[in-house]
């Protein structure tokens, strides 16, 4: 496949790129530095009636 990477390809955030070691992520190669974070993923929660009024 045109533009695929082996395993072990540099991480793509940053400009300059950061370049160390990755994995890949939906979001594409990230280091352990510039992972995907878990909360990136998920909506925060609802407040409740009682905590939405002031």
């Amino acid at each position: 496949m045109p533009g695929a990477r082996d395993e072990g390809a540099g991480c793509d955030t940053g400009r300059p790129l950061c370049g160390a070691p990755a994995r890949f992520y939906p979001a594409g190669w990230r280091c352990d530095e510039h992972r995907p974070s878990k909360s990136a993923t998920t909506a925060p929660p609802r407040k409740t009636p009682e905590e939405a009024t002031p």
